[in-house]
């Protein structure tokens, strides 16, 4: 697996693990389920994010018996099984869990997550589609950018640009997205086009290593060397240690070596 690719799922495994803690403390839960259960399942998230996989284990599996039918519970334990290279007790309870709640647009993207990892780009892409398209989600920019991401793995450019836009439309300030169209336009030859984006991904996300480095070829690619120049201190000032501050000391070295040996 490329480094782009593992860091695409742990950026999905990461996401998942959110919406399963935000969905807990948020009471999505069916009212008929018992405190102990809760507790449990709070517990298990609790131990899953921290690496602890036995005692997540073992919190999930209470909670799946104080209630069988526990939705959540069943999402949780699923994320875990994966985790452990278990995975088809991981498929088993990801179905289980959209049996019981169908409409539960959480559980959906995290399925759509689970399938991606596996390769199976078509069934991952329904599983963002279910999501997205549940009206009363609040965050519609989750599954369409994981579903870009999914598709790019294809690749199938065009279309992950069309799911990242629809992200956009969702919410026109959502990171990910705006990095991933950024990225994409200037690979596409697209550098003011890159650069539009990744000024919208500085309004509201800090500067990193990777943007700032973008933003380094960006500026060169539109001629803009003063502010490719300013970009390139930034990254040293601030990541100085990293691969894309020692890429750009290289490019500024081998600009000024065509510099000197001109006549």
């Amino acid at each position: 697996m490329s480094g782009r690719y593992r860091e695409l799922a742990r950026t999905m495994l990461a996401g998942v693990l959110v919406l399963l803690a935000a969905c807990a403390s948020e009471g999505v839960q069916p009212d008929e389920v018992s405190p102990a259960a809760r507790i449990n399942l709070n517990l298990g998230i609790a131990y899953l994010q921290k690496g602890d996989y036995q005692r997540s284990l073992d919190k999930f599996q209470r909670a799946l018996e104080e209630a069988p039918d526990f939705a959540l519970a069943h999402a949780g334990i699923a994320v875990l099984y994966e985790r452990i290279r278990d995975l088809d007790q991981a498929e088993t309870h990801f179905r289980r869990a959209l049996e019981l709640d169908p409409d539960a647009a959480q559980i959906h993207n995290n399925f759509g997550a689970y399938l991606c990892r596996r390769g199976r780009v078509d069934e991952a892409l329904a599983e963002f589609e279910a999501a997205a398209g549940n009206h009363l989600y609040k965050t519609p920019e989750k599954p369409y950018t994981n579903a870009g991401l999914c598709v790019l793995k294809i690749p199938d450019t065009a279309r992950a640009e069309a799911y990242f836009r629809s992200a956009l439309e969702a919410n026109p300030r959502y990171a990910p997205a705006l990095w991933e169209m950024a990225r994409l336009s200037f690979a596409s030859g697209e550098a003011l086009r890159a650069r539009a984006y990744l000024q919208r991904l500085h309004e509201v996300s800090a500067p990193t290593p990777d943007s700032l480095w973008l933003s380094i070829r960006v500026e060169r690619a539109l001629g803009d060397l003063d502010t490719a120049a300013s970009q390139a201190l930034l990254l040293r000032s601030r990541f100085p240690g990293s691969e894309q501050a020692r890429l750009a000391a290289d490019m500024d070295e081998a600009a000024r070596g065509r510099e000197g040996a001109r006549p």
